[in-house]
């Protein structure tokens, strides 16, 4: 048997066939390699790919490409993350900045607003309306 096995359950779960189309093809030896024991059956799964059974997941070609390919990758995303942390930093530092300068504007703005409020009844008393009149 050449390279990695697996038990019929596994298999199953993995393969695009039913259950019974990867038993009978099992029972007539039409999986090469795959041979029944005590434990169960064990089916090599390059046997399963060249039986069509299982799809391969990646080409031979692709293998040795794949790990430069996702290392350039990784790290223009770690360089895109940092950049967008320290994005993130500035807009905080900012957001704080004009956060302080609403609080001065508010205090000041009611410093202002306090004088002529009281200014404004003491100049005019309200005088009340009476609904009657006496006579």
């Amino acid at each position: 048997m050449n390279g990695p096995a697996i038990t019929l359950a596994e298999a199953i779960r993995r393969c695009t066939c039913s259950e019974s189309t990867l038993r009978r093809k099992l029972k007539a030896d039409a999986i090469e390699g795959a041979q029944r024991g005590d434990t169960g059956w064990s089916i090599p799964i390059r046997s399963l790919i060249s039986a069509g059974l299982l799809a391969p997941t990646t080409a031979p070609d692709d293998i040795e490409q794949q790990p430069a390919i996702a290392d350039a990758e990784l790290g223009k995303l770690r360089e895109q993350n940092a950049d967008l942390r320290r994005r993130a930093e500035v807009a905080e530092a900012i957001a704080d900045e004009r956060g302080l300068a609403l609080d001065d504007a508010r205090l000041a703005l009611r410093a202002l607003t306090a004088g002529e409020s009281n200014e404004h009844l003491a100049a005019e008393p309200e005088r009340r309306r009476r609904w009657f009149r006496r006579s």
